[in-house]
């Protein structure tokens, strides 16, 4: 691309000591059942590696009814040998396997449980959780199992999108999703598990989380049970801002909100860098609200028991267990490799209508990345001014990377604050150039 190409120039105001949230991690959500003794090891190590993947979301079974899929036992099930066999079947034996290697790499899994419970857990309906008691007990028990097989991990989803219903999950009013998760909080206490913390309540969007809120505060048992609050997305343009001031108010103010499920979901496979470019709105979205985590949904292309149907949804095409990496994996890259564990967004000013800009540094201010997209078809010119930052912008080393519809997280170049892109633009500040409908990451890292 020509220098004449560049035809407009904005200037963008990052102010290090204007601070909002810290960010937890990045990650997606996972089917252990295709661990296939060890054959996904390749995938997972590009998801970390290349990636940059610090959470898993993993779902052993893929419906919350393993101890009575069939619904033909009854309660009487509970407590005795059969339960205990069923994590000996390969499912779990699976999951097992993929959990303990992620903490072989350092990882704790997130455990998640999702789809419908067995029957006689329920209402006449067969879909409305009401015996509390024995979900906590199934919960438990998969908890305790994990623990006995030597599996490091603390975060417990037991719920998933109560406000949809099957097959996603059981239907569950807020109360009584409070209640359930006070009987199970006490299950756990009770076998000496008590340093599970939840992460809930996984509703499938963020609007029933006030009201939630309300009702948790009245459970004092609970307010040391949550680890972060949870919500899903695959649409933009939520009303973010007003849930925020909602959780400010209640005792629950230091919880962090994370975004456990993102994605779009179209799956055609024949809009793919529109698919991808809608995804980075989305995140981009939800972190300028104050999210703290984002997880993919999902890893790669498979089959989901809980609504029976195989989904291209994953950032990996899977064709007979040959994985291959979309274009959304290099475009989420942009933020998952770049923006890490412990960094906080800072405050990033531009006037120009076509970008989108984030900033981010770590708390010992010694690393920092800034991430965008520009949806002018121009390219544009970035003056990259600096508050408040403890550096010497002369020594500044800086590394740009691009994703457009022909490239994939492409490293683009390194340079510092003393050189200049071109000799015909002088700018006071940094200086980068990015393209038309292009989404960037400029780095120290």
């Amino acid at each position: 691309m020509r220098i004449d190409d560049f035809i407009f120039e904005t200037e963008v105001r990052i102010d290090s000591s204007k601070r909002f949230q810290t960010i937890d991690g990045f990650g997606v959500n996972i089917n252990s059942k295709y661990w296939n003794k060890g054959n996904l090891i390749k995938v997972l190590e590009s998801l970390i590696s290349d990636l940059g993947t610090t959470l898993f979301r993993l779902d052993a079974y893929g419906n919350s009814n393993w101890i009575d899929p069939d619904n033909s036992a009854g309660p009487k099930i509970l407590g005795t040998d059969y339960t205990k066999d069923v994590f000996k079947t390969q499912p779990f034996i699976d999951a097992k396997e993929m959990c303990l290697w992620l903490n072989s790499k350092g990882i704790e899994p997130y455990i998640n449980m999702s789809g419908i419970v067995p029957t006689w857990m329920c209402k006449d309906d067969g879909k409305t959780l009401v015996d509390f008691d024995s979900f906590a007990v199934m919960c438990a028990d998969y908890i305790q199992w994990l623990v006995e097989s030597k599996v490091k991990f603390t975060l417990f989803g037991p719920l998933n999108e109560t406000d949809l219903g099957p097959p996603e999950g059981p239907f569950l009013d807020l109360k009584d999703y409070v209640k359930v998760l006070t009987v199970l909080s006490k299950e756990l206490d009770r076998r000496g598990l008590s340093f599970i913390r939840f992460v809930v309540p996984e509703f499938s969007s963020v609007k029933l989380l006030p009201d939630f809120l309300s009702v948790l505060s009245s459970e004092e048992i609970l307010k040391n049970k949550i680890a972060a609050f949870a919500t899903h997305t695959y649409t933009s343009s939520c009303d973010y801002n007003t849930v925020f001031e909602v959780i400010k108010k209640t005792p629950f103010k230091d919880i962090p909100l994370w975004m456990t499920e993102f994605g779009d979901l179209d799956q055609s496979g024949e809009r793919e860098w529109f698919f991808s470019w809608k995804i980075f709105e989305r995140i981009m979205e939800f972190l300028e609200a104050g999210y703290s985590a984002g997880l993919y949904w999902d890893a790669f292309d498979n089959y989901h028991d809980h609504d029976k149907a195989w989904t291209s949804y994953g950032l990996f095409r899977n064709s007979r267990n040959i994985f291959t990496p979309k274009k959304r994996f290099y475009v989420l890259k942009h933020i998952f490799k770049f923006i890490l564990p412990g960094f906080q967004r800072l405050e990033t000013i531009t006037d120009f209508s076509g970008l989108k800009i984030q900033a981010y540094q770590s708390k010992d201010k010694d690393s920092f990345t800034l991430v965008g997209f520009n949806s002018s078809l121009e390219g544009v010119w970035l003056n990259l001014k600096f508050t408040n930052f403890k550096i010497n912008l002369e020594e500044l080393k800086m590394h740009l990377y691009r994703t457009t519809i022909d490239d994939n997280c492409v490293f683009v170049g390194d340079f510092d604050g003393s050189c200049k892109w071109s000799s015909e633009v002088k700018y006071d500040k940094i200086t980068v150039s990015v393209e038309p409908h292009s989404i960037f990451t400029l780095t120290t890292l």
